[in-house]
């Protein structure tokens, strides 16, 4: 190919200089076929992008993102939020488990493993759980298991779950996010 190319300009510059100087053939016409044989022969394509291509890739880029990024991290926090609701069902099965062969609940989050008033935390570390006598009762009737959030679950809208022995549920938060979409979500 370069080889081509190098004949061509050989060819070319012969051409033109034989024709330097005959005024005679350079008419308007032999002069519009040199320039359009200058074009062919010298012509260079160009690559790459140009801004305005740049700029709307930036830009559909930039919107992408803008939809991505919340809808991810609202993902992330859901699935901390579902790990914290299997590990209160899991405490609320264990102290009814404990509550069958001792005729009590405990105050211990992991009461099948541990007696000493142990918090559990759950697998990722999002949420920690303890256990404590419901309001206005003593444990050996009644509890309530808490999860509440640690490290980047922090930002959540839902930053506490609760479950009863009665199997009733609550969340408190910082969002506007309501006990029914706290566990539902």
């Amino acid at each position: 190919m370069t080889r081509m190319y190098y004949n061509k300009a050989v060819i070319y510059k012969s051409w033109l200089d034989h024709d330097r100087y005959d005024q005679d053939k350079l008419s308007s016409s032999n002069c519009r076929h040199s320039v359009a044989l200058d074009s062919f022969m010298f012509s260079t394509h160009q690559t790459g992008f140009t801004l305005i291509e740049l700029l709307i890739v930036v830009a559909i880029i930039g919107v992408l993102s803008a939809i991505a990024i919340p809808a991810y991290q609202n993902s992330v926090m859901r699935s901390g939020r579902a790990e914290a609701k299997s590990e209160l069902l899991q405490v609320a099965s264990d102290e009814e488990r404990f509550y069958s062969s001792n005729n009590s609940y405990s105050t211990d989050a992991t009461p099948l493993i541990t007696t000493d008033g142990t918090v559990r935390t759950t697998q990722n570390a999002l949420f920690t759980i303890a256990v404590a006598a419901c309001g206005g009762g003593s444990i050996a009737t009644c509890f309530i298991a808490t999860a509440t959030a640690q490290n980047q679950q922090l930002a959540d809208d839902c930053d506490t779950l609760t479950i009863t022995n009665t199997g009733v549920r609550g969340a408190t938060g910082t969002g506007t996010a309501s006990t029914e979409e706290c566990w539902q979500r």
